[in-house]
């Protein structure tokens, strides 16, 4: 059967190939010259070809890099969760972007382009105060992809134009936020941080004990103990002190068989007071009627009566 569709694609293929030699001295060069113009600002967000630094950034403190130029770039590692500042600034009329890459497999991480907000009068096009919170631990490349001049009588893309300076910095997004009161020992804390940047670690800078994930365990030390989170260039400090318990008196010693309306004196034997701890005495029962604080204590009771002492402070209360 005749296909009307075939005899139409062949006969155009068929006349495409017929065409006088003339109009393909015509047609080549415009089709060249339309593959070769400058592709958008995101097309040509490549992954970089001239490296100008390793620096990595600083905590709150800028680096720069001058004279940057289209496909230069710079590499360092960033952290999860950190956040980080970029300002890409020319002379006026140039348009610059900015394009962040992960250097292992190429995958572009974040771009920006015009709008964020000019350098200086006059240069409205331009990368400034850029902030990117990074969602990848690793080697990244920020790159320069191109420039374009917004101003006449030069519109276009430029490849050699190279007068830019990329500032950059990481900026502290978190509070280490964990109580600083005193902890007993043998119990633990839990190390607790606020802001966006969730992805540190946690280090003991002095004192002892112990840190599993976010808690710390002091275990059987007592004393200052100072604590870190880091995240990248950024850490903080906080410091506490760990205080002991108590342990409990072996008994009471002095004269326990005594006439009425003489007096005795009482001791405490054994035992040890703990942080902000001191000796307690009560006679009828542990915790009953209170008699007084010290390491000893004079009675003269009428009548047959048990006395008992205990530690009690901050962390704990002997039995």
């Amino acid at each position: 059967m005749n296909n009307p569709l075939l005899n139409y694609c062949k006969s155009s293929f068929k006349g495409f190939y017929q065409l006088p030699k003339q109009l393909f001295s015509v047609l080549l060069p415009v089709i060249a010259f339309v593959m070769l113009l400058p592709l958008s600002a995101d097309a040509q967000a490549w992954p970089g070809a001239n490296l100008r630094s390793t620096a990595s950034p600083l905590c709150n403190s800028n680096r720069s890099v001058n004279t940057i130029g289209p496909g230069d770039y710079v590499q360092f590692n960033v952290v999860n969760t950190a956040q980080y500042y970029f300002n890409n600034c020319a002379s006026s009329n140039w348009d610059s972007d900015l394009a962040i890459w992960r250097t292992s497999n190429g995958t572009q991480l974040a771009y920006t382009d015009a709008g964020i907000g000019g350098c200086s009068s006059g240069s409205s096009w331009q990368v400034r105060d850029f902030n990117w919170t990074s969602n990848y631990s690793g080697q990244v490349r920020v790159i320069q992809p191109a420039y374009f001049n917004q101003g006449p009588p030069t519109y276009g893309w430029s490849s050699s134009y190279n007068s830019a300076t990329l500032t950059y910095r990481q900026v502290k997004n978190f509070n280490a936020n964990f109580s600083t009161a005193n902890l007993c020992v043998n119990s633990s804390r839990s190390l607790t941080v606020s802001g966006n940047g969730t992805g540190g670690y946690w280090t003991i800078v002095s004192g002892g004990g112990s840190i599993s994930g976010s808690t710390y365990y002091p275990g059987s030390y007592t004393g200052g103990v100072t604590i870190r989170y880091t995240l990248g260039a950024c850490s903080e400090d906080r410091s506490f002190t760990v205080i002991s318990t108590s342990s409990n008196p072996s008994g009471i010693t002095g004269t326990t068989t005594i006439c009425n309306g003489q007096s005795t004196t009482l001791s405490v034997s054994g035992g040890s007071l703990g942080s902000g701890a001191s000796w307690r005495w009560y006679s009828g029962s542990c915790g009953g009627t209170y008699l007084g604080a010290g390491s000893s204590i004079s009675v003269s009771p009428s009548s047959t009566t048990n006395y008992y002492v205990r530690a009690q402070g901050t962390c704990n209360t002997t039995s």
